[in-house]
């Protein structure tokens, strides 16, 4: 394919999105069929018929498509089809498939970062954290200045119970992105839950300096500032929460505790909750 040929076509398919943002999906599946026996070893239409086909919920179709692509085109492109493919695996629900297709992508080429991110996002999303860990490592190794990537790695560690990892993991997301108050916020989290209250406490004045409304920071600040000892200024946080959030049953609950122990009550095995994010 001539360069004068590749740029006409990438223009075509630019055309073929604002078709679909326009909702005419039939018009642009019609032009991508053309393209596709105009330029049948390009495997860009190919791939956009089966995304717009498995978006509609035809997902046989776009499997059938993504067959032709693997007779038609050349075997370098292959792991560009196979991600196409995971993702309609995944669409329709078989999330093991995806998976599985998604390994074959990354055996084939390790440096894939397009496989390595939708694999690592699947796994997080169906709580399979400790999986994650190494393709998100190789990740970062293709893009260390990834905020958003470390971000990732924090949350997986996060939800394993590595706290110091998901500490250092935040703070490398918060270097780059030194203002993030999500990624400051789940570094709370982490501290809260590794015992260093004060170091906590700050972190969540930080999201509040931010985003003065944001409930779950109040709210686990109250949990860190009891932690510390520091009861008064507990309940006043579970208190800020409360008038954002009348209705929030964690924060309720936790004021009540920190206040049977203002009162000098014991409050048995009762413990306080803390609200967690994801990125």
């Amino acid at each position: 394919m001539t360069d004068q040929i590749r740029r006409t076509l990438i223009k075509i398919l630019e055309g073929v999105e604002i078709l679909v943002d326009s909702g005419d999906y039939a018009g642009a599946l019609k032009i991508l069929e053309r393209l596709s026996e105009i330029c049948p070893e390009d495997p860009g239409p190919y791939i956009k018929r089966a995304e717009i086909l498995s978006t509609r919920g035809r997902t046989g179709e776009a499997h059938q498509i993504l067959d032709l692509a693997e007779k038609r085109c050349d075997p370098s492109v292959h792991p560009r089809i196979w991600r196409c493919r995971a993702e309609v695996y995944e669409s329709s629900g078989e999330i093991q498939e995806s998976i599985d297709l998604l390994r074959k992508v990354i055996t084939c080429n390790p440096g894939d970062a397009e496989g390595l991110l939708d694999l690592s996002r699947i796994l997080m999303d169906i709580g399979n954290y400790r999986d994650a860990i190494p393709h998100l490592m190789q990740l970062l190794r293709i893009q260390p200045d990834s905020a958003s990537i470390w971000g990732t790695l924090g949350m997986a560690y996060y939800n394993l119970g590595m706290y110091e990892e998901a500490v250092s993991a935040y703070d490398k997301a918060l270097q780059i992105d030194p203002g993030n108050e999500v990624r400051l916020y789940n570094k709370g989290n982490a501290l809260l839950d590794m015992g260093r209250y004060d170091d906590a406490i700050l972190c969540f004045d930080r999201v509040l300096e931010a985003n003065p409304e944001r409930v779950e920071a109040w709210n686990n600040r109250g949990v860190a500032l009891d932690r510390a000892g520091r009861l008064k200024e507990a309940e006043e946080s579970f208190l800020r929460a409360l008038s954002l959030k009348p209705d929030y049953i964690l924060a309720r609950k936790n004021i009540t505790i920190v206040q049977a122990k203002m009162r000098g009550e014991d409050v048995g095995d009762d413990w306080l909750g803390i609200d967690t994010d994801e990125e």
